[in-house]
């Protein structure tokens, strides 16, 4: 038998240029929508309180930085060797600290995250390191993995999730995550469309994904409690839906996505499974009013679902800690049933 209620989870990939370095350069026009996202935080903060909605902040742990010095002194002992060189970040042009540079820090708004309530700060690597590009290493990962948990603890925050850059989770690095005390992850969804490989970033299935966010070809994609712990010990939190962005060429569909989204919240509500919403703040950063509008909508569904069915906001923490303690990997127990 399920839990008695069914669970909205929100993740945000919190990273600025760091998430967007190899393709937007120093002058790259999306840099605004970078910019404006530092007027998104606190305008989220200030929305997830007013609905007493609990989100997971997964930030790249070079934002944690005070300035040029505090950066360098966390980086990792081991830097990435990726094959495709633009992808490494170590030869980044940098400013001093946030007041010349606010692309690449943002510890001001660290702080306003961790002052607020019920928002988890997790981890998107120190670097946004890509755990499935070739070139790199599980050492590599490990490393990264270190400075991003050491930057964070500068700051008294202890990390207990992950989201990996690009959705890229590599499963033979589950351990090292397990020894660094992370206990959960944000995996992709089941549908083959969402699964991370070289073709992932084909012309048909991008074109399949936004399609997806009209008319829900691979359905709700919600997340049976029972399925979240690895059998590692390790909790997969699946995304279902990422929240994707008003765009004016489009506004003629925005009703049916919203619609979309708020038919899985009911259904989750009705049926007792996991919902996760996930978003860059970035993502907001052009046509904010309308984004929050459209944001304003879902958590208005999620409000009625709560008081009709019991729906429970959760972070990614919290809802690994409630599915370790209802359901244990079916893997693991064998085993142990087997030493006994």
């Amino acid at each position: 038998m399920g839990l008695p209620y069914g669970a909205f989870v929100i993740s945000l990939d919190f990273e600025l240029h760091w998430g967007v370095r190899d393709y937007c350069g120093p002058n790259h026009p999306y840099n605004l929508n970078l910019l404006h996202s530092r007027r998104v935080v606190p305008r989220l903060l200030d929305i997830f309180e007013q609905y007493n909605v609990e989100a997971t902040w997964a930030i790249v742990g070079s934002l944690f930085a005070e300035n040029r010095e505090h950066y360098q002194r966390h980086l990792p002992t081991i830097l990435p060797s990726y094959s495709n060189i633009r992808l490494f970040p170590y030869s980044e042009d940098m400013g001093e600290g946030e007041w010349d540079d606010p692309l690449h820090y943002a510890s001001s708004l660290i702080k306003l995250i961790k002052q607020s309530s019920k928002q988890e700060i997790g981890t998107h690597t120190y670097s946004h390191y890509y755990c499935l590009e070739k070139g790199q290493t599980k050492e590599m990962f490990a490393s990264d993995l270190k400075s991003a948990m050491a930057i964070a603890k500068d700051m008294d925050i202890q990390i207990r999730s992950i989201v990996f850059p690009r959705n890229q989770h590599n499963p033979a690095y589950d351990k090292v995550l397990l020894d660094h005390g992370i206990l959960c992850y944000r995996g992709n969804p089941t549908h083959p469309a969402y699964h991370i490989d070289q073709k992932s970033q084909s012309i048909s299935k991008r074109i399949y994904r936004l399609s997806d966010s009209y008319w829900h070809f691979s359905g709700s994609l919600l997340h049976p409690w029972d399925k979240v712990v690895d059998p590692s010990g390790l909790c997969n939190v699946a995304g279902s839906r990422f929240f994707r962005p008003y765009q004016p060429y489009l506004s003629s569909l925005e009703t049916k996505r919203l619609e979309l989204i708020k038919s899985a919240i009911q259904e989750a509500a009705r049926t007792r499974q996991i919902f996760h919403l996930w978003w860059n703040p970035h993502n907001f950063g052009n046509a904010v009013d309308e984004n929050f509008y459209a944001l304003i909508e879902i958590l208005e569904e999620f409000k009625r679902m709560h008081l009709q069915f019991g729906m429970q906001s959760l972070s990614m923490y919290k809802t690994a800690q409630i599915a370790k303690e209802h359901y244990r990997p079916k893997q693991l127990h064998e085993n142990k049933v087997l030493t006994l």
